[in-house]
């Protein structure tokens, strides 16, 4: 795609670096990585309290639904 914004052949034998250069368009996968990494150090300086309550099996809930459910199965009013 940024050949045929700049005119380039594949014949002309330019390094793709040299037209990322020259377009200024960043490459998808080097964004990715560093997007993921910047989520990685937002995610670590979360609180535990901060983030969505997680269940040990795996379904998401809140802290308020853990706590309502009884273990005798009975339904109070």
């Amino acid at each position: 795609m940024e050949r045929k914004i700049l005119g380039i052949k594949l014949a002309d034998r330019v390094k793709c670096s040299k037209i990322r250069k020259r377009t200024q368009i960043q490459d998808i996968v080097d964004f990715v990585a560093k997007q993921k990494w910047k989520w990685a150090g937002h995610a670590v300086r979360l609180r535990t309290t901060d983030g969505p309550y997680e269940s040990p099996n795996g379904n998401p809930g809140t802290a308020k639904d853990q706590e309502d459910k009884q273990d005798d199965g009975e339904t109070t009013l």
